[in-house]
């Protein structure tokens, strides 16, 4: 009898041990997640899906931290500001529930595919303004934000015949560098600059502040270009 109950002892922890050894297999860990995610990832494909008729849209924001200068010699103004860049990635989405719960992940930009964006009337060499060895965040839902983060210098016309009273207005004008209308729609949720890290200027007065949205001729096709328009006047003025 005790030969029975010692086997059927057996048998309950090798139970026991192959059901724990099969929950551990189940449970996904966040580094099977950016394997299975880009195993076979190709970041020189752009996202979109192949089949659908609906163009590729990706979002573009700008939070002005701070008019920097406007240097009236060189005729330029500079300012300190962060974009706010979005998208959907179709390749990079996943189910939580078999990964731990996992609802976001952060990657380098580099291992990606991301928008081209570039500041277009500036006197600085035309760059890409993300940053390759900067961090994306992608959700599961494949929702893919990036904040590229800088000093934006614009050539312009500035008048000071009317000082104190001058009222300068300038168009900081971004824009894909490769990526015209056809193949991807360049949009912004917003309708005003938003302001809610500005920090104000001993010598400019922030006026006002929106988003124009323009399409231009890019050879045989158009370009999508996203405007941050603002209006600044000497302080002595306002």
């Amino acid at each position: 009898m005790r030969v029975y109950v010692y086997c059927f002892y057996l048998l309950v922890l090798w139970c026991i041990d192959s059901l724990g050894v099969q929950c551990d297999n189940d449970t996904q860990t966040e580094h099977d997640l950016h394997k299975r995610l880009f195993q076979t990832y190709n970041s020189n494909t752009m996202p979109c899906h192949a089949t659908s008729l609906d163009l590729f849209n990706v979002s573009i924001e700008l939070y002005l931290m701070s008019i920097d200068e406007i240097n009236e010699l060189r005729q330029t103004i500079s300012i300190m500001a962060f974009l706010e860049i979005t998208w959907k990635d179709r390749f990079l989405v996943w189910d939580p529930l078999e990964y731990s719960n996992i609802t976001s992940i952060n990657v380098k930009v580099n291992d990606i595919w991301y928008l081209d964006v570039v500041l277009e009337s500036t006197l600085d060499k035309h760059i890409y303004l993300v940053d390759e060895a900067g961090n994306a965040n992608i959700k599961s839902d494949g929702s893919v934000v990036m904040w590229p983060y800088g000093r934006y210098t614009d050539s312009c016309k500035i008048f000071i015949a009317q000082f104190p009273f001058d009222k300068q207005t300038r168009l900081f004008d971004f824009l894909s560098w490769t990526n015209p209308s056809s193949k991807l729609v360049l949009s912004s949720a917003s309708t005003e600059i938003t302001r809610s890290v500005y920090k104000e200027n001993s010598e400019w007065a922030l006026k006002r502040g929106q988003v124009i949205f323009e399409l231009r001729p890019y050879g045989n096709d158009t370009c999508d270009h996203v405007i941050f328009s603002y209006s600044a006047n000497p302080c002595s003025s306002s």
